[in-house]
């Protein structure tokens, strides 16, 4: 019963206005039972499904027929009745709380009404099923009615909340053909993205950048078609399929690495985008191996599994379970042939849609209303003898455990503080795997990609790596625009100059010698989505390295022991803050689970 004690304090935000991430992970309560993780799930759930719950609780009148138990807890009640219900009719668990709990008895023995009362108000929103309703709740949150039923968001950015299901047709074992014809052939095929949110039958949009891509509208239950669970169909946000398109693979260049591998969404579309390489591109003789490294060994199993179900029967993909990148040695076997590496490192996480990050406003939670007379204080119950009416002052005798007090909130100015403290150590760790990424001697292409808004992580990352003795030394250069493959190319968002240009700034400051940058070619290197655009992406930043020719490669570079400072991990030139390994390891799990784990994991 903790967690539910543990999470109301925060579906408020008590006059402060730092969002729920900074109060749980930066200023949680020592004393909690609770892992952060699970009190931030829990109030994120409940916060998403606040407005059904409030009415279902207010419809049932749960506050009249439990008035006791409500007096006792006092003004946490709403809060506890909402969590309690959300648990109760929303998970497959249940209330978590012994059997003889009077506060999940309370709400227990009201099951059959507040469920009628659910369905009651999802038939209300025209909604058949539960995920039906779950979408239509995030466009009411996301795009808000005036009391004259216009959308407040009218005329500000039109489209923008409007984000579909995106679904990625697994070419390792099917084709965008057959799919069209099977699955897809009650649906009608529109020629926008407007077109599929305005349409009111089934209906599909085939994306213009990404081949192979599907945007579908919120509401459709792709993941119950067989063609989803035999992994012929991968959900997988459009901006998430950009850094295995950037690196556009090939057989005949060698082996690949992708360095933070787990669920493996990036994992299989290299897998499929070497499976379509034409006959001539894939050397006879020689095989091409997916490295998936994965150090959490928890995720590398759902990577195996992924993998397992979604690669063809001629892809050779292995699964490093337990590895961590920055402990390999380039210059050993496996790791010394390969060619090609994929970067997406543990980030913010603030680019991804419905993500409360450290810039977000307060929690929004509807609470169920208790009315003037809901929960009086018990009167004294009929009898022969006159009994002394109770002393409102105590409660009465019952063995409910009062509301823990909430943790004071800091002031507001930490907030921006612990922020950039927080993307300093990210930024420190991400650009120590683009720095060792550039020490593998065959290396000749190379990815980076976060879905992150933020530009410590994304321009700032790119411009240091470019400014350092490794990249100098070994030749690595960003992959221009022009360069790109043609879905790349054509995409019309492009890095922030002024970010990159502050950085250069920072190492001309510093003397670093033999630069050379030019910012506006790194910045239309780069690559952005935004979120809440027409575009109907997460936010997100991707960019590629390349080496110039005599750098390396076959026949470029002599294998065998590395050079001075190439063993191990390198770490960040002397411009960036150097992170310890216990510092990284705390980091990292803190992280939350991104937007891929939408897919098998469903």
């Amino acid at each position: 019963m903790s967690l539910y004690y543990e999470t109301a304090p925060y579906l408020s935000s008590s006059g402060n206005s730092a969002s729920l991430k900074f109060r749980l992970f930066e200023s949680t309560n020592e004393q909690n039972k609770s892992s952060p993780k699970q009190i931030y799930a829990l109030a994120i759930e409940a916060a998403s499904w606040s407005p059904v719950l409030a009415e279902v609780i207010e419809s049932s009148q749960l506050f009249d027929l439990e008035r006791k138990v409500g007096y006792i807890v006092q003004y946490s009640f709403p809060k506890l009745a909402l969590l309690l219900t959300h648990d109760l009719l929303l998970t497959k668990r249940g209330i978590s709380a012994p059997a003889s709990h009077v506060l999940r008895q309370a709400v227990e023995r009201h099951k059959a009404r507040l469920n009628a009362e659910f369905v009651k108000a999802r038939l209300r929103r025209g909604c058949s099923t539960n995920d039906q309703l779950r979408e239509t709740l995030k466009r009411e949150a996301e795009h808000p009615m005036t009391a004259d039923g216009t959308s407040v968001n009218d005329g500000l950015n039109s489209g923008a909340s409007f984000h579909p299901r995106w679904v990625r047709v697994n070419t390792c074992k099917t084709a965008m053909k057959v799919q069209l014809d099977t699955t897809f052939k009650d649906f009608a095929q529109v020629q926008g993205l407007q077109d599929l949110a305005s349409s009111t039958t089934k209906a599909f949009h085939i994306d213009k950048h990404i081949p192979n891509l599907i945007a579908l509208a919120p509401s459709t239950e792709i993941t119950k078609s067989p063609a989803y669970a035999s992994g012929l169909l991968i959900l997988q946000d459009k901006a998430s399929c950009f850094p295995a398109y950037l690196l556009d693979p090939s057989p005949a260049h060698g082996d690949i690495v992708d360095a933070c591998a787990a669920p493996g969404n990036k994992t299989t579309h290299l897998a499929a985008i070497l499976q379509e390489k034409p006959q001539s591109q894939q050397a006879s003789n020689k095989t091409c191996t997916i490295h998936a490294c994965e150090r959490d060994t928890t995720r590398a199993a759902v990577l195996q599994n992924m993998t397992i179900l979604a690669s063809g029967p001629h892809q050779s993909i292995k699964i490093h379970a337990g590895q961590d990148f920055l402990h390999i040695n380039p210059h050993i076997s496996p790791w010394n042939t390969v060619t090609s590496l994929l970067l997406d490192p543990s980030c913010s996480g603030s680019g991804i849609i419905g993500r409360d990050d450290d810039s977000s406003p307060p929690l929004k939670v509807t609470l169920p209303r208790r009315h003037a007379n809901a929960i009086p204080a018990p009167t004294a119950s009929k009898g022969k003898k006159r009994k002394r009416k109770p002393d409102i002052s105590a409660p009465p005798a019952l063995s409910i455990p009062l509301t823990p007090s909430p943790k004071p909130l800091p002031p507001t100015q930490p907030i921006l503080k612990d922020l950039t403290t927080r993307l300093a150590s990210l930024q420190s760790f991400q650009l120590r795997l683009v720095l060792h990424a550039f020490t593998f001697p065959l290396a000749q292409r190379i990815v980076y990609s976060t879905c992150s808004i933020h530009a410590r992580e994304n321009e700032h990352v790119v411009v240091k790596a470019l400014g350092s003795e490794v990249a100098r030394k070994k030749g690595w250069r960003v992959l221009k625009r022009e360069e790109q493959i043609e879905g790349m190319k054509t995409w019309g968002i492009r890095g922030l100059e002024g970010a990159a240009r502050d950085v250069v700034d920072e190492l001309l400051a510093a003397k670093e010698k033999g630069l050379g940058f030019d910012v506006e070619e790194i910045a239309e290197a780069c690559i952005r989505c935004e979120k809440r655009t027409r575009e109907a992406t997460q936010g997100f930043f991707v960019a590629g390295f390349v080496r110039e020719e005599g750098f390396g490669g076959i026949g470029g570079e002599v294998q065998g022991a590395p050079e001075d400072g190439d063993r191990g991990h390198q770490g960040p030139s002397s411009s960036t803050v150097e992170m310890d390994e216990a510092a990284e390891e705390k980091e990292e799990e803190e992280q939350e689970e991104e937007e891929e784990w939408e897919g098998f994991g469903e």
